[in-house]
């Protein structure tokens, strides 16, 4: 390839990282905001629920879990797979959003974090591809 070729795919890759990297840093401040404002609790898994999709066999769990002025609370965890990711009787770390008891997350990498780095591992591969073109283009 060119010279101007490398230089131009170097910028394009450059700016293609921009996306995954903006989705990433805005799904972080708002997990981040999320942990700060929540308080943790042992929960139960109390029932199986599928995701209303119509070509899925995905489920969520149904959790109980009481809050810190002994009143129960029931909330769908934000994991679902299939197989279900938890059993029934199972007990589950979950995070509560403080201000209100039925927005919960899964107290895990993969409830908390994941989506996070599902944006900022491709836009970084993206931007260091980038770099390394611009970089090889300049030596030339």
């Amino acid at each position: 390839m060119t010279l101007p070729g490398i230089r131009w795919l170097g910028m394009g890759l450059i700016f293609i990282s921009l996306l995954p990297l903006s989705n990433s840093a805005q799904h972080y401040s708002s997990r981040l905001a999320f942990v700060e404002d929540s308080v943790a609790r042992l929960a139960t898994v109390v029932q199986q629920q599928p995701v209303a999709r119509l070509d899925s066999q995905e489920v969520q769990s149904l959790v109980e879990y009481t809050d810190e002025n002994g009143t129960s609370h029931q909330a769908l965890t934000n994991i679902s797979s299939y197989p279900a990711p938890f059993a029934i009787g199972e007990q589950v770390d979950i995070l509560v959003d403080k201000n209100d008891p039925v927005n919960i997350r899964v107290d895990s990498f993969a409830g908390t974090w994941l989506e996070v780095t599902f944006y900022l591992i491709p836009g970084l591969l993206a931007l260091t591809g980038g770099l390394v073109m611009l970089q090889r283009s300049r030596k030339r």
